[in-house]
Order: C-alpha cells, then sequence, then structure tokens
C-alpha cells in the first residue's frame, strides 16, 4: 500500500514552518543543508545583527535624532485633535497697529500695554503673557515706569518673555524684569525646527514654567525631561483685536478665568513647525506654540519618554528574538510575522502614547531591527537553498533537435496586424507647426506654434507618462473640457481653441490665445519671444502702482466670478498664471480648474504654496484668497511669504495713502478663516472699484 503524503498538519511540517530556530535545528532537513553548527551560528549572528543595528539607532547620532524624531512624530498622523480652552488671545493686528498709530510690535508704546495690562486683569483674566520681548528701553522713561506700574499691580499674574542669543538670555529690561517674572520663548529641540522639548537651550526658566509657577505649579527635575503634547495642528483660540480689548469692545467674557496672550500676529514665514506639518504642512503660531506649552505644564499633560534602561532592555529582548524568530521560517509565514510585528510594535506605542501620555523610539524596532532580521532570514534561506536556474522559453538544447521541430506552423488565416509604431517625443499637432517650447511644467510643456496662414497661437501638451497614475491625468483633461465650454465667453479668461487627444500616443493638447510678446517686438520673433505675464511684469517693474494694479484686481474678479457662477474653480490663481493678450490681463493655465466643492478638504491639496488657502482648494475663498496675494506681491512689491508686513519705503510712494486702503482689502480677502473673506468675486470687485472713485 502506497505511503500518503504529508498532509499540511502533519508534526513534521508544523515544525518546518513555525517551530523556529531550537527544534527546525534538529530536523532532517539540517542535515541536508550543512549540519546544525552552520544553523546555530546563523541564528546568533541574526540576533547579534538585530541587536546591535537596535542600539546604533538608538544612541549612535544622528541615526538616533531620526528614529527619536519619526517615533515621536508619527502617532500624531492617527491621533484625534484634542480641543483646548482656557487660553485667550489678545492680537497686536495690522488694524489695530494703524487705528492706534503704532508701528513693530517691539516699539508699541507701553503706556498702551498698561492700560490693556489694567483693563484685563479688571475683566478677570486668570494671568496676562506678554510674548514680545522688551529688551530696549522705550523712547519715553515715562512710559516704562507705567508699565511696570501696572505689572506690579496684576501681582504676580503677568509672565513677561525673553529670547536667547548666543546662550544668553535677551531679557527685558531692568525695570520690567524686577516688576514682573520673564521666561524665555520655546526653543526648537529637533534637527527639523520643531520645538518637542520643555526647556530652554541656554538652561534659563521658559516662558510657560515660569506661567507654571506663577499658577502655584511645581515640578521636580528639570523641564528638559518633558515632551511638548501638541492638541491639534492649528488651536481655536478666542482672539480679540488689541484695540477692541484696549475700549472694552470685545464679547462678554472674553477673559473672564483665562490666561490671556498678548502677541503680535506670526508672519508664514516665521511659523513654526509642529509633528502635524509632515502631514498637513501647517503651521504653527508662536502664540500657539507658547500656549500647547503652557497648557501642557498648567495641566500636568506633558508627555514621558521611557527610562533609557528600559529602552535599552526593550532593544535587547526585541533584537534577540526577532533574530531566532525568522529563521527556518517559510518566506509567507515570516512575511506574516514581519507584518505582524510592525503592527505590534506600533499598536503598543500609539497606546502608550494616547492613554498614558508616554514614549519611546519605537521606529528602532519596527523600521530597523525587524526589517534586519527579516532580511538576514531571507539571505540565509536563498544561500540554503540555492533556487534552481531557468531556461529561456523557446530555446533548444545546443545538439539536440527541438521535438516540435517537425510541426509546421499553421498558415496564418487573418491579415498580419503590424505592432504599434514608437510615437515620437514631439506629437504631432494637426494643421500647426511645432517652433519652440516657451513653457514646463510638472506635467506638459507649452510650445509657440504656427497654423496654416501663418498665426502664432500657444499649444500646451500634456503626456499620460508624466503622471504617476491615469487619475490626475484624466482630471487634467476634465478640467481643460470644463474650461473650454466656459473660456470664450469672458475676456478675462484664455481663450481655448481647440482640444486634441490621441490615446494611442499618450497625450492630449489645447490650443489657446497667445501670450504678448515680453519685448514688445512686432511682429513677433519666433526665436526670441517669451510670453508676457504678471509675473515676469512684476520682476521688471519692481512693483505696480495702486491705480494699475486695482485696474488688474477688477478684471481678475470679473473673471473668477464668471467662473464661480458655472460652479468652477481655477486652484491655482498665480501671478505667473496670469498673462497679457493685446494688453489685456488673462486668467491661463488652467490644468487645475475643478467643480466647486462645499469644503477645501475635500478636494486634493493642489495648487502653489504660499497662494494655497489654509483650509485648501475647491472653493471660491480659496481663489480670492491666492488673488489677494497676487495684488499684495504686484501692488506691495514684496514677496508672498512677506504678508501681511506692510512696505518699509510706503513713504516715498506718491501712492501710499491708496496702498494703505488696498492693503487693507487684501488683509479682508486673505483672512485664516473662509467665512471672514469677501463671499464672492463679485463683493471684492465692488470694494476695489471704490478705491478708483474720487475722494
Amino acid at each position: 500500500m502506497k505511503t500518503p503524503p504529508q498532509t499540511e498538519l502533519s508534526p513534521a511540517r508544523l515544525k518546518q514552518v513555525f517551530a523556529g530556530p531550537v527544534i527546525l535545528r534538529f530536523h532532517p532537513r539540517v542535515q541536508r543543508t550543512g549540519g546544525w553548527l552552520k544553523h546555530w551560528l546563523q541564528d546568533l549572528i541574526g540576533a547579534g545583527l538585530a541587536i546591535t543595528v537596535g542600539l546604533g539607532a538608538l544612541t549612535v547620532r544622528p541615526f538616533s535624532v531620526w528614529f527619536e524624531e519619526w517615533s515621536y512624530d508619527l502617532p500624531y498622523a492617527l491621533r484625534s485633535d484634542a480641543s483646548v480652552d482656557g487660553v485667550a488671545v489678545v492680537s497686536m493686528d495690522a488694524v489695530s497697529r494703524t487705528s492706534l498709530g503704532q508701528g513693530e510690535p517691539g516699539d508699541w508704546s507701553r503706556q498702551l500695554h498698561a492700560n490693556l495690562l489694567d483693563r484685563l486683569i479688571g475683566r478677570g483674566a486668570r494671568a496676562v503673557v506678554f510674548t514680545t520681548v522688551f529688551s530696549d528701553p522705550s523712547s519715553t522713561n515715562s512710559a516704562d515706569q507705567l508699565f511696570a506700574q501696572a505689572l506690579r499691580r496684576a501681582r504676580g499674574k503677568v509672565v513677561l518673555a525673553a529670547g536667547v542669543t548666543n546662550g544668553a538670555a535677551l531679557k527685558p529690561i531692568a525695570e520690567l524684569a524686577s516688576a514682573a517674572p520673564w521666561g524665555v520663548l520655546s526653543a526648537p529641540s529637533g534637527s527639523d525646527g520643531i520645538i518637542r522639548r520643555h526647556g530652554s537651550l541656554a538652561g534659563h526658566p521658559t516662558l510657560a514654567g515660569r506661567l507654571a509657577q506663577a499658577q502655584g505649579k511645581s515640578f521636580s527635575g528639570t523641564l528638559d525631561s518633558r515632551w511638548f503634547q501638541y492638541y491639534a495642528p492649528v488651536l481655536s483660540l478666542t482672539e480679540v483685536s488689541y484695540e477692541e480689548a484696549l475700549r472694552g469692545a470685545e464679547p462678554p467674557g472674553s477673559f473672564k478665568g483665562k490666561i490671556v496672550f498678548v502677541s503680535a500676529p506670526t508672519p508664514d514665514s516665521e511659523r513654526l513647525p509642529t509633528p502635524y506639518t509632515r502631514w498637513s504642512g501647517q503651521r504653527a503660531s508662536r502664540t500657539e506654540v507658547e500656549a500647547t506649552a503652557m497648557l501642557n505644564l498648567t495641566g500636568r499633560e506633558w508627555l514621558s519618554r521611557l527610562p533609557t534602561a528600559v529602552e535599552t532592555g526593550i532593544v535587547f529582548v526585541a533584537g534577540g528574538f526577532l533574530g531566532l524568530a525568522f529563521m527556518g521560517m517559510r518566506r509567507r509565514a515570516a512575511v506574516l510575522l514581519a507584518s505582524g510585528a510592525v503592527l505590534l510594535v506600533f499598536g503598543g506605542a500609539f497606546l502608550l502614547f494616547t492613554q498614558l501620555q508616554l514614549w519611546f523610539p519605537w521606529l528602532v524596532v519596527a523600521g530597523a531591527q525587524i526589517p534586519l532580521a527579516f532580511g538576514w532570514a531571507l539571505l540565509c534561506e536563498m544561500v540554503d537553498r540555492p533556487g534552481i536556474p531557468r531556461r529561456l522559453p523557446n530555446l533548444p538544447t545546443p545538439g539536440l533537435v527541438p521535438a516540435t521541430a517537425s510541426i509546421p506552423m499553421p498558415t496564418p488565416t487573418s491579415p498580419r496586424v503590424a505592432p504599434p509604431a514608437a510615437v515620437s517625443d514631439l506629437p504631432r499637432i494637426p494643421d500647426h507647426t511645432l517652433l519652440r517650447c516657451i513653457g514646463r511644467g510638472a506635467y506638459g510643456e507649452v510650445w509657440l506654434v504656427r497654423d496654416v496662414i501663418g498665426r502664432h497661437q500657444a499649444v500646451k501638451i500634456v503626456k499620460a507618462r508624466n503622471f504617476p497614475s491615469p487619475a490626475p491625468y484624466e482630471r487634467e483633461f476634465k478640467g481643460i473640457e470644463q474650461f473650454a465650454l466656459v473660456s470664450r465667453h469672458h475676456p478675462g479668461l484664455v481663450h481655448v481653441l481647440h482640444i486634441g487627444r490621441h490615446d494611442a500616443g499618450g497625450y492630449f493638447f489645447y490650443i489657446m490665445e497667445l501670450a504678448d510678446d515680453d519685448s514688445g517686438a512686432m511682429p513677433l520673433v519666433p526665436d526670441q519671444y517669451s510670453p508676457r505675464t504678471l509675473a515676469s511684469e512684476l520682476a521688471r517693474r519692481g512693483h505696480i502702482p495702486v491705480r494699475e494694479s486695482v485696474q488688474i484686481g477688477l478684471a481678475l474678479c470679473a473673471a473668477l466670478q464668471h467662473l464661480h457662477e458655472r460652479q468652477l474653480v481655477h486652484r491655482d490663481i498665480k501671478p505667473s498664471n496670469i498673462i497679457f493678450v493685446e494688453g489685456r490681463v488673462k486668467i491661463a493655465d488652467i490644468g487645475l480648474v475643478a467643480h466647486i466643492t462645499a469644503s477645501g478638504d475635500a478636494m486634493t491639496r493642489l495648487g502653489t504654496d504660499g497662494y494655497l488657502a489654509p483650509e485648501g482648494p475647491g472653493t471660491p475663498q480659496a481663489d480670492l484668497y491666492a488673488l489677494g496675494k497676487v495684488l499684495y506681491e504686484i501692488s506691495m512689491g514684496r514677496d508672498r511669504w512677506q504678508f501681511p508686513e506692510f512696505p518699509t519705503t510706503v513713504g516715498t510712494r506718491p501712492d501710499q495713502d491708496d496702498l494703505r486702503r488696498l492693503h487693507e482689502i487684501i488683509l479682508t480677502a486673505c483672512e485664516h478663516e473662509p467665512a471672514h473673506r469677501y463671499p464672492s468675486a463679485t463683493e471684492m470687485h465692488t470694494v476695489l472699484a471704490r478705491l478708483l472713485e474720487p475722494a
């Protein structure tokens, strides 16, 4: 009787797949592939490598820094946002600066600060924090004295900020430092600029630590052992304008029982990265970071890192176990074990992080030890069980006649289909001659072309191979299709004259109006042609006078309203996408045009940084935000990243009064919250038009 083959559940089979190195080394396979000593050496080498690499990733810089920072940051990607309460902000915003006649934040009248402080304490503020560093005396000593007297009247409820320069504290002036406690602003503790630790680099008391002490909190040890716990990408803090707070016009109860931060808005270029920045791109203001530090310390909500001895023990145990566990396993079982181990480590770290406010560099295990142990086991398996080389199909063994040689090939009954010809890298545009590439983007090129009757036009060629997948390629084609239906019905939109598609060649194209020659040469010389855009105009002139900027804004508002009324948004308004055709501005580069969404978060965050609204693209208010940044650049002559700064040379410009009025309009268009912007392009058009009316 024939012996049946081994079943999948036989003891020998289970040992071979799952038993691990200790049992497997006595399996008969060991004798066939080199003996038990060789395999035990492989096991010990695997465990030693896993332990050594783990300790190196834990302690050797710069590798340890990378594992540390990513282990700290990754749980924030899945953790739900937490709401905060008990903090309010008095903003030294542009409106207050203008109405109160003040300059830069450090130059504001300290008599105003004294009056504000008395009002805040009188309205029940639990504490007041000034984030401006008062390191220089004010122009009038009496103002410093008045401010110092107000600080003393607050009786320990006020904390002042200090900076750090070359390791030394940049303290408030002596008169103020003697009247109220001070602490240094939080400084980055990571290689990427993210603030992860409490405590200061120079060992001075921190602003948040001083505030916590003023609130009666005491700490054992140094603050360096405590780590930031961030609550959300952006904190929803009660914000009141400085001017409103000064005259008591804030909503009732805005300050009662709260810690009030008096601070200037943080420019986009000075906003601080947080762990959330890796995923959302959003950065935090200085006030949000200091409020987070204060809430951590006053509410005892900071994160703690596991002791060094515990982390070292985890690395030893994990390295030893993993170095042995994968050895001798079947490849599929090893893949399952590796995947499950990574998920288990991350799940445990995430629970420690969210439930116990503990963390450790778990990526040392999940990102270094597990892959190394798996790779070593795979290498050993390949050495022990080398694969059998495969012969190429249809290649006969030399000296032998193939078995199929005597079988005649069947006569074809259908015509032979020739393989598709290779598509040239220079697509063919019917009835047009490609003259010169005049622009390139991520997914396509813009060419200067001449039609059969000698007219010059522009054509954009979009190739499918430039996209990571078919979806964005089809999305861009859909955007062109939607825009073409409305483009020729408004003078502020570039006219799409023809759309063509060549699926076999893997590209589509669209022919459109040609921008004016930037040099102004007539007739056009193809070899010297350069398109005239708002970006090239700004580069040549430095800035555009207010009345001309307003005329441009009016034309763009009208064009955007035409799009928005047809439920479309542009999503990439910027100077380089605005061209001049016969001297008139037109919106071009229309590949991102899409239907309006209810919320910007519902649409992929495509667009250009600096012009992209905080909530993302997809709404009319997001287009107006980008238009506001464009008007800021062309009228102020400043980069978008400097927004909302006002030009320092405005006193030399003859249109300075109109420039200030335009600046207010731009501030509204670029409000952080969409609800605070202009509700429509028509509304913004109306406000801009008033600037041109005679006084």
